[in-house]
């Protein structure tokens, strides 16, 4: 009976303490969150000075004049030209209510990827009981939301590419995955697997909206503002940044010495790690639903050139799909128990404490990659066959 009762009282429970921690923190939005980024990239474009934003003298300044409680700090903005046509709405939030409205927003963005997980994977009571409590106490969620990151709307739009793949709805699964285009290089693991899989009609819907985004985007921010990108992200963010949970950037902890070469390197690995998703999704067969969702974020989370670390919280469903459709019953019981028992730290209090007071403050062993690569390598060793059944 008490056991038929845990997953009520852990979804309960779970919410309680990140929830306190959400709301306390909302005085201090303006010290940490990335919300300005969004703000100010939409007003500079609708007001004329598009070109500017990706240069970031002028860019600081346009921030200055919204945010000037922001003091010396300035929040970079380093999304694909794309995701300025995405962002053009952001400005006509009322900027005195901006933080918080973008925060509620956030939130719903998570509440409905979960319904959206729960139906896309048809999963009993039980299961999204306790989905929605590890949700709560994620670590990549809990700081997404904080901070104000984008990525409860790139887990909004892959739970609906989830959804719409299952009602085999091609059309809208290609629409589901638009707010990827922000970030396309975590969008290029999925589209090898379509691409493997013959999903050619998806394939057609993507691309036509990357063509329309872009000339959108160069409508808006000039031919200066388009090549003004590489050299902004390159010269900010590839070479400076050096703790996200990539192969580079650990190898880059590791040896630096070896930074230059790693940054050369990372594009033809990242490339071979495509071919290989490719190959993978032509010998799939009738797994393949489920061999995309379990294989293609998690390649994009290790071998892209960047990945922040609240980025992981599009590991999501590959790990529901795992552990929940007998994935993990395929593989040696030691293995998968190790598993489970690493990806411990990925939810609170462990995140926080790794990030921000290892990591941050120079921890050259990036626990969340490792964790994250024995996780491939069991979704490398699985065999081809369909899943099993779904487990209670």
């Amino acid at each position: 009976m008490i056991k038929r009762f845990l997953p009520i009282f852990y979804a309960v429970l779970a919410p309680v303490i990140p929830g306190i921690m959400l709301f306390g923190s909302f005085k201090y939005l303006s010290k940490f969150s990335d919300f300005p980024e969004y703000y100010t990239v939409s007003w500079m474009v609708t007001h004329g000075c598009g070109a500017d934003i990706y240069n970031l003298s002028r860019y600081e300044m346009a921030q200055n004049q919204f945010f000037p409680q922001m003091s010396e700090r300035i929040v970079g903005f380093y999304l694909a030209p794309m995701a300025v046509p995405l962002l053009l709405p952001v400005h006509l939030l009322p900027l005195q209510h901006s933080f918080f409205l973008w925060f509620v927003f956030l939130l719903i963005c998570t509440l409905a990827s979960i319904f959206l997980l729960v139906k896309g994977l048809q999963l009993s009571l039980k299961s999204a009981l306790m989905i929605w409590a590890f949700t709560c106490i994620s670590g990549p969620v809990f700081e997404s939301l904080r901070i104000g990151q984008i990525g409860p709307v790139l887990l909004l739009g892959y739970s609906a590419f989830i959804l719409c793949e299952r009602l085999n709805r091609p059309w809208l699964s290609a629409i589901a995955l638009l707010p990827f285009l922000c970030k396309p290089h975590l969008l290029l693991p999925q589209t090898a697997f379509l691409a493997g899989g013959r999903r050619y009609r998806e394939l057609i819907v993507l691309l036509s909206m990357a063509v329309v985004l872009l000339l959108s985007a160069f409508y808006m921010i000039g031919f200066e503002g388009l090549n003004s990108y590489y050299g902004h992200v390159q010269t900010n963010l590839i070479v400076q940044e050096h703790i996200t949970p990539t192969l580079r950037d650990q190898i880059r902890l590791l040896f630096p010495a070896a930074s230059s070469l790693m940054n050369t390197l990372s594009l033809p690995v990242y490339l071979l790690v495509l071919l290989y998703l490719f190959r993978q999704a032509r010998v799939a067969g009738d797994s393949i639903f489920e061999r995309s969702i379990l294989v293609s974020i998690p390649a994009a989370l290790l071998f892209s050139p960047y990945v922040h670390v609240y980025d992981w919280l599009l590991l999501t469903p590959s790990v529901i799909v795992f552990f929940v459709k007998g994935y993990a019953e395929k593989l040696p019981r030691p293995a998968v128990i190790f598993l489970f028992l690493a990806l411990a730290i990925l939810f609170l209090p462990a995140f926080s404490f790794i990030h921000h007071y290892y990591l941050v403050k120079g921890g050259i062993i990036n626990p969340f990659f490792w964790v994250g690569l024995y996780f491939w390598i069991l979704l490398c060793c699985l065999p081809q066959e369909a899943s099993v059944r779904q487990k209670d």
